[in-house]
């Protein structure tokens, strides 16, 4: 998983965006950072390296999960930024599907498209929380 530099690399800005939103958005950049982190480490626990290029269903379920709970944050709360991750995510249960339905469908392909969408969605997350996940300021001031 951490092979090469691109990874490590990809794998830092996704605990810092993750541990933004966690620390300083509010509930719903909450609820998509644990969801993104659980989906992240569940797909590094069941990712079969032997298959790395064919159908997992463990990774397309976990993906597959994701996308409910990002699509159930779109009709629950209104930010903009959540329409474009689940997009994102969308596409990414797709590319899963593609590989599992089309044998020809090669690794480096899968691999590509797969950063594509998981890089868009994380920077779907890092602009709503530069934009809209901002909690309200509160100003205490005390007098004598």
């Amino acid at each position: 998983m951490f092979l090469t530099h691109f990874s490590q690399v990809t794998t830092l800005a996704m605990v810092l965006v993750c541990a933004w939103a966690l620390l300083g958005g509010r509930w719903p950049e909450r609820v998509t950072a644990v969801a993104y982190a659980l989906n992240w480490v569940g797909s590094a626990i069941g990712e079969n390296r032997s298959a790395a290029h064919h159908a997992q269903p463990i990774l397309t379920a976990l993906d597959g999960a994701f996308l409910v709970v990002l699509l159930l944050l779109t009709v629950s709360c209104r930010r903009t930024w959540v329409m474009w991750m689940a997009a994102c995510s969308m596409l990414a249960v797709l590319t899963d599907v593609l590989t599992a339905l089309d044998p020809d469908f090669g690794p480096w392909t899968f691999v590509t498209a797969y950063y594509v969408w998981s890089l868009g969605a994380l920077l779907s997350l890092g602009v709503g929380m530069a934009i809209e996940g901002r909690r309200p300021v509160t100003l205490l001031i005390r007098f004598g």
